[in-house]
């Protein structure tokens, strides 16, 4: 079993491998924070930390961090288009924190929403979540996603919730995606549209 934890575009990956991994690390001889540092400062692209019930060490981790919860939604329309926004230069999918009271599927969508502008929405399933490890004011910080496909028109009124910073909203198709030499997109995003066979 593995479990991929994503700084920026880099991945720590808990693993019960040991066979063919290189920047190989044993969790119970690790300091976290001084290797995620490491990793980091000498822009490692894939680190594994071997424990033989990574699922154990994902909880014990959560000792070092700040835990954050939030939702996410991949939308698809009737043309197997997805629906992204485009911020910071980067090409990413609507998501954001769970707020009091809600559960991750109401997140989900309220945040598909409120970025997008999209009102007829259709909750389909859950999918997986992913996990992001950053720094922000000088605290270490756990983020949890949890991903949510939905199904909506491509002929849905949409629009940026320019207050979040977003610039644009786009329906785009796997040939916008693959041929978007400029376009930026984060490697957790990458590997959930992977997993949902966009690519194929």
């Amino acid at each position: 079993m593995e479990i991929i934890l994503y700084l920026e575009d880099r991945e720590l990956i808990l693993t019960d491998r040991l066979q063919d991994k290189g920047h190989l690390y044993h969790y119970e001889f690790t300091v976290i924070p001084v290797l995620v540092s490491k990793i980091k400062k000498e822009d490692l692209k894939r680190v594994y930390l071997y424990h033989p019930k990574p699922e154990d060490a994902l909880n014990d981790l959560e000792k070092y961090f700040d835990l954050i919860e939030g939702a996410g939604g991949i939308v698809v329309n009737e043309k197997g288009e997805v629906l992204f926004i485009y911020r910071r230069g980067v090409w990413d999918l609507p998501k954001g924190k769970m707020e009091a009271g809600e559960d991750a599927g109401q997140t989900a969508v309220r945040e598909v929403q409120e970025e997008c502008g999209l009102k007829e929405l259709n909750l389909v399933n859950y999918l997986q979540d992913t996990i992001h490890i950053y720094k922000e004011e000088g605290r270490r910080k756990m983020k949890i996603t949890h991903w949510y496909l939905m199904k909506a028109s491509s002929q849905s009124v949409i629009e940026p919730q320019k207050i979040e910073g977003i610039e644009k909203v786009a329906w785009r198709s796997k040939e916008d995606v693959m041929s978007d030499s400029e376009g930026r997109m984060y490697k957790s995003i990458r590997h959930l549209l992977e997993n949902l066979h966009f690519f194929d």
